[in-house]
């Protein structure tokens, strides 16, 4: 048994530090680093040994296949290569999924953490490098006349701070990431004063960086999390109305629908909507027009600066139907909707609050498929045994959520 345990330990640290360095080489690779040759080499470098020491660990681990988890990974993959041999090489995707596959020996409460140890340090790192001008600091100026801009700014004006990410955006959603992270983590312990720095960090990250929607999610979940709280007890009984289990249920798959419906009727949408969103319709119906939806994808680049046109799509399910695929694109949605459908059937809503606002940031931006989420698509391999791995402090409230013997939840 000794040397049993012996060996699990040795499988979990090997995860964890495979994961840490991902996590940072990720974050380095979304910064200003990139504007260097021999930083570009180092990542490309460091994501091809990540991948192969996670082959590795997957063949070491000798694991069965277990349909319901591992099918998606596989099959996510197979569709990924398939789309290479159409657009070109991409490992980003692969690694990620051989990441979330060989999650599965490694308990829920470990990765939290391995995590926002590993992004937080990713992030200081950029930060800091920015501040000894190390790296650039994009500055880009907008206009917007909206109620937010008003209260914070006192002007339509918006400086957009990057402080060393390629994007001003990246700063907001990295704040964002965190919160999202830490109360997963944390679930019904999340302190009030915890909630307070992050609402602090979210306006100081408004303020220079001028991202409204991650402002009005972080707020979103701020309250989510209290109105949860509210209603705990008719959560883990199973107390919700069917039309809140289908909208739970079905968010991604809403949002997809909604997302091309916007674009399908662009000529119908109010104009003032439109502009709300920075015309992210225009640009996402002049994207679809150009590239079109094809089985296999029109391209990793399509919709982005790097694509054949200088149309930028923000919508996240827009751009993963256009840049990867019908086939694809449909599966990701069902890997996220077996996702949140497998947690709601454990009632764990402090968990359920991120992924529902996951769902609706996703409207302006593309972050369905990126690694800021990783925590949450590794659960597609611990939903069963997730609570009794992260060992919550109360222990009251885990015997609601996992469930009982003979039943079906």
């Amino acid at each position: 048994m000794e040397r049993e345990y012996g060996i699990k330990f040795k499988l979990i640290s090997i995860y964890n530090v495979i994961l840490f360095f991902y996590i940072i080489v990720m974050v380095i690779g979304e910064s200003n680093f990139m504007q260097y040759d021999f930083m570009n080499v180092f990542v490309s470098c460091s994501k091809l040994i990540l991948l192969f020491l996670s082959a590795v660990y997957l063949l070491f681990l000798k694991r069965d296949i277990e349909f319901n988890k591992d099918i998606w990974m596989i099959l996510l993959i197979g569709i990924n290569v398939i789309s290479m041999l159409q657009n070109g090489l991409e490992i980003n995707s692969i690694l990620l999924f051989i990441m979330i596959m060989i999650s599965s020996k490694c308990s829920m409460d470990s990765i939290f953490k391995t995590f926002l140890i590993a992004f937080c340090i990713g992030c200081a790192i950029v930060f800091l490098s920015c501040a000894f001008n190390i790296i650039s600091d994009e500055i880009n100026i907008r206009y917007s006349a909206d109620f937010l801009s008003s209260f914070f700014l006192h002007s339509n004006r918006y400086e957009r701070h990057s402080f060393g990410f390629q994007f001003s955006n990246q700063v907001p959603f990295a704040v964002m990431t965190i919160y999202f992270v830490w109360i997963a983590w944390k679930r019904e312990h999340v302190k009030l004063y915890q909630h307070f720095i992050f609402e602090v960090l979210n306006v100081y990250t408004f303020v220079c960086c001028g991202s409204r929607f991650v402002f009005i999610i972080i707020v979103g979940t701020n309250i989510l999390y209290y109105w949860a709280k509210v209603r705990y007890t008719r959560v883990k009984n199973g107390e919700l109305k069917k039309v809140e289990l289908f909208l739970i249920n079905g968010v991604f798959g809403i949002g997809t629908i909604v997302s091309f419906a916007l674009v399908l009727f662009y000529h119908w949408v109010p104009k003032f909507l439109d502009v709300f969103l920075n015309f992210r319709l225009t640009y996402a119906f002049q994207a679809v027009k150009y590239y079109g939806i094809h089985l296999f994808g029109s391209g990793f680049d399509a919709g982005t600066f790097n694509g054949k046109t200088e149309i930028i799509v923000d919508n996240g399910y827009i751009m993963l139907f256009m840049q990867r695929g019908i086939i694809f694109g449909c599966l990701v949605i069902f890997f996220w909707t077996y996702i949140i459908r497998s947690v709601a059937k454990n009632k764990n809503p402090y968990i359920l609050i991120q992924m529902i606002m996951f769902a609706v940031e996703n409207f302006i931006d593309y972050q369905i498929m990126s690694f800021h989420f990783i925590t949450f698509m590794c659960m597609v391999c611990h939903m069963y045994n997730e609570l009794d791995e992260c060992k919550t402090q109360d222990e009251i409230n885990i015997k609601y959520l996992i469930p009982k013997e003979g039943t079906n939840s």
